[in-house]
C-alpha cells in the first residue's frame, strides 16, 4: 500500500535543457546555442528546426548559466540618493530607456544619501555580478573598504549629477556653475538687488559648483555677497534650511531645493 501511496504522488515535470532541445531538433548542442544567443552563422533549414523545438518544449534559457560562462549579466546597477525627488526618476527613466536599447535591465538602489546604505548596495551589486553601476554619489567620501571593494571587482563606475575628489571615474554631468550663475543674471535682470541662496549639502560636488556661479554672478552684476543670505539645505521643502532659513530681507532666493522645474522664491521688492 505504502509503494502505491508514493507512485500515485504526481513528480513535478523537469523544465527542459539545452539537450533536450538539442534531441528533438536533431542537431548539436552548439547549433542550438548558436540559434538561441544569436551567435555564429547557422543555416535557415536548422534555425528553423530549433526555433520549432524550442516552442515545441517550451524552453527557456537559465540565464544564471549563461551569465557565468560569459560573465555578463546584462544589468546595470543604479544607485540614487533619493527616488522620492522627482528629478531622479526622469534620470533613472532615461537610464533604462537607454539600457533596453542595448539588451540591459535595471537594478535600481536607493541611498537615502546615506554612505553606509550605499556601501552596502555596492556591495550587494556586485555580489549580483552587475555588469556596471551608476552612481549619484552621497556627501559623505566612500571609505576606505568601499574604495578598495570597487578597485578589486572592477565593476566600471559612472557618476551622475555629482564627483567625488580622488575617485577617477566617467561622470555625466549638468553645468552646475552655468545654471547658478544664469539663475542669479535673471533675477538681476528683472530688479532684484540682494539675492539669497538656499544651496544643497556643503559636501555635495554639484552644489559646491552652483554656489560659484552664484558668486560669480552677483559679482558680475555688481551686486555685493552677503554670507548670512547664504545658507544650505537638505533637497526636502520644509526641512531645515528652506524656505524658513532664507532670511526675509532679500527680494529673491535662489534654491536647488526645490522637487520641480521652480528654482525662484520671490519674497518681494
Amino acid at each position: 500500500m505504502k509503494n502505491n501511496a508514493k507512485s500515485s504522488k504526481k513528480t513535478k515535470p523537469c523544465m527542459p535543457n539545452i539537450y533536450d532541445v538539442a534531441r528533438a531538433a536533431g542537431v548539436s548542442v552548439f547549433t542550438v546555442s548558436a540559434v538561441v544567443n544569436r551567435t555564429g552563422h547557422v543555416s535557415e533549414a536548422l534555425r528553423q528546426r530549433v526555433d520549432a523545438a524550442v516552442t515545441k518544449l517550451k524552453y527557456r534559457p537559465n540565464l544564471l548559466a549563461r551569465s557565468l560562462a560569459k560573465r555578463q549579466t546584462r544589468t546595470i546597477g543604479v544607485i540614487v540618493p533619493d527616488i522620492a525627488n522627482p528629478f531622479f526618476p526622469l534620470l533613472v527613466r532615461g537610464a533604462e530607456d537607454a539600457a533596453q536599447r542595448g539588451g540591459y535591465s535595471l537594478l535600481l538602489c536607493n541611498s537615502d544619501d546615506q554612505a553606509e546604505k550605499e556601501q552596502s548596495y555596492i556591495e550587494l551589486l556586485n555580489a549580483q555580478r552587475v555588469d556596471g553601476i551608476l552612481l549619484t554619489k552621497t556627501a559623505a567620501p566612500f571609505s576606505p573598504l568601499t574604495r578598495q571593494h570597487i578597485k578589486d571587482t572592477h565593476t566600471p563606475v559612472v557618476m551622475m549629477m555629482r564627483t567625488l575628489r580622488g575617485f577617477r571615474a566617467d561622470a555625466v554631468l549638468t553645468d552646475d556653475a552655468v545654471g547658478g550663475y544664469e539663475a542669479v543674471k535673471h533675477l538681476a535682470r528683472i530688479g532684484h538687488r540682494r539675492i539669497a541662496i538656499v544651496g544643497s549639502p556643503k559636501g555635495v560636488s554639484n552644489a559646491q559648483t552652483r554656489f560659484r556661479g552664484y558668486r560669480k554672478a552677483l559679482a558680475d552684476c555688481g551686486l555685493g555677497f552677503e554670507p548670512h543670505l547664504a545658507t544650505e539645505g537638505d533637497y526636502r521643502i520644509g526641512a531645515p534650511g528652506w524656505p524658513e532659513a532664507a532670511p526675509a530681507s532679500p527680494g529673491c532666493s535662489v534654491c536647488d531645493q526645490l522637487p520641480d522645474d521652480s528654482r525662484f522664491h520671490e519674497r518681494g521688492r
